[in-house]
């Protein structure tokens, strides 16, 4: 039967209320509700979803990983100068002032050369672009190359449906719109009986957490927004079809920030006093959570390595990811797409600048272990054939199975 999932990033298992979101409140008694949806370490919750695959399955952990060999940037005569004009404007002692704006004038270059590379610059030194590639995001989301499972895509077409997928997102994609632009997609769509599974990407809630806090008033204003848009949405979708099941996901949960921490510097600090070079001797890449390094060098492996684990900067505002810490998380392990060593901050801390953000931290985050309550989402479920009930908790790949069931009955 046809499926419209809402995939609402971002939305933490508290934010419905009676208050707040009236509407999600009274909708989570219709149908099937799940409080607590337990997302895996990482950020690549779109290929458990659409999979059931956790991470070390999947091979997919973070949405940035080294792929020297397939990076868009790699053999790039115009970047090596860009990037060594880069390290030479950092070496040289210049004002930040004057590195931001030398980065802004190379960023509308690298736009125009560049424009139809999936992975975007970002904040990424330029002299490491070369280094790095899309992990999930590097294929459309109906191919399943790197999967053994098969992906809600496939189950769908294996009924004779069709997947309508205009109104998803990623970071390989050009922008669809807004949440509203994307939801006039899909209702645009529902007419058409042959569309078996609609994904929608909503995020607003996960952008002004970031921004305002996951606990401010100004989210809560926001998330009574969205109750808003919601049900008018599945109002008029229930209209043209009323045999739709809906599903509401929230994907994982967001974190009130309590500390920034410039992992950076520490670690440049670290390397620095060995007289290593940046971008030859190592590279690093900044997640908001999560530090992770490669080794170009062995002079650096063998020198830098062990000074990274005893850092106590790092030791007391997280931990490197060890053989256990993978195996307790599922977290892929000897696949160096994620570093030679990796870093994971502590709840609440927050890496500040990374390669995504350097000009206000923000005030929520994501993306730490997922034994915090902070991180987890939650799930509705609703449609003619969903009866009523109630689960604490589910595992974030498992909702893969509940959307799998709905369209195969």
């Amino acid at each position: 039967m046809k499926v419209i999932l809402f995939v609402l990033d971002a939305f933490r298992y508290d934010y419905i209320s009676k208050k707040t979101t009236p509407f999600l409140w009274e909708y989570s008694k219709k149908g099937k509700y799940i409080k607590h949806i337990e997302p895996s370490a990482g950020f690549c919750e779109r290929t458990e979803i659409f999979t059931g695959l956790k991470p070390n399955e999947s091979g997919f952990f973070t949405a940035i990983g080294f792929d020297p060999e397939n990076s868009p940037y790699k053999n790039n005569y115009l970047l090596s100068i860009i990037g060594g004009l880069e390290v030479l404007i950092s070496k040289l002692g210049c004002k930040k002032k004057i590195q931001i704006i030398y980065r802004k004038v190379m960023l509308k270059l690298l736009r125009r050369f560049f424009s139809n590379f999936k992975l975007k610059p970002y904040n990424i030194p330029f002299s490491f672009l070369k280094y790095f590639n899309l992990t999930e995001d590097e294929f459309e989301m109906i191919e399943n190359k790197r999967s053994n499972s098969s992906s809600i895509f496939n189950i769908v077409e294996m009924k004779g449906g069709l997947n309508f997928l205009d109104a998803f997102t990623s970071l390989g994609k050009p922008s669809n719109g807004t949440d509203t632009d994307r939801i006039n997609l899909a209702i645009s769509s529902a007419k058409n009986k042959e569309y078996l599974f609609t994904p929608i990407y909503i995020g607003g809630i996960d952008s002004q957490g970031h921004k305002l806090g996951p606990n401010s008033d100004g989210l809560k204003t926001e998330l009574n927004k969205l109750d808003s848009l919601l049900k008018k949405s599945i109002n008029e979708l229930t209209e043209i079809d009323k045999e739709i099941n809906f599903v509401l996901l929230g994907d994982h949960g967001m974190t009130e920030i309590k500390t920034n921490f410039d992992a950076e510097s520490v670690l440049t600090k670290e390397a620095n006093a060995l007289k290593l070079k940046k971008g030859t001797d190592y590279i690093y890449f900044l997640d908001s959570t999560l530090l992770r390094v490669w080794y170009l060098t062995e002079i650096a492996r063998t020198k830098l390595d062990p000074i990274i684990r005893k850092n106590e900067l790092f030791l007391s505002n997280g931990e490197i990811i060890s053989k256990k810490t993978s195996e307790l998380f599922d977290i892929p392990l000897n696949d160096r797409r994620y570093g030679d060593i990796a870093w994971w901050a502590n709840e609440g801390v927050l890496i500040f600048p990374d390669f995504f953000h350097n000009d206000t931290p923000h005030k929520g985050m994501h993306g730490y272990k997922p034994i915090f309550t902070s991180t987890h989402g939650t799930c509705i479920a609703v449609g003619r054939n969903i009866k009523q009930s109630y689960q604490d908790s589910m595992k974030l790949n498992n909702v893969y199975k509940l959307i799998s069931d709905l369209i195969n009955k």
